[in-house]
């Protein structure tokens, strides 16, 4: 089921299959960046470099598959969103597919 879910999400958002490119990150405009931009609590920078990179959407792709097909909250800013963001873009297309999943990790 997550295959079809990550699939479905993918094309629904008109994001490519981050499968189709498996080497995408060789090109990210982060390459060369130090990671610990991509998790600071100032998100700016991260998403100045995020909004130049070519590879932005399979960034988006792949952090979506990644949230769907764990089940676990991913964090730092990826494509310019932050884990909360990516979070929120996820929850309203599951619920607008009547899609419901527990999360690892948490208690209910």
């Amino acid at each position: 089921m997550t295959t079809t879910v990550s699939t479905d999400l993918c094309d629904d958002l008109g994001l490519p299959r981050p499968l189709a490119m498996p080497d995408w990150w060789h090109h990210a405009a982060c390459i060369d960046i130090d990671v610990d931009v991509f998790f600071d609590t100032d998100t700016e920078q991260a998403r100045q470099v995020c909004a130049g990179c070519p590879v932005a959407d399979l960034c988006a792709a792949s952090a979506f598959v990644e949230e769907v097909e764990s089940a676990t909250h991913t964090f730092g800013v990826r494509a310019g969103m932050t884990a909360e963001e990516r979070s929120e873009v996820m929850r309203v297309w599951l619920q607008e597919r009547g899609i419901h999943r527990r999360r690892r990790g948490r208690s209910a």
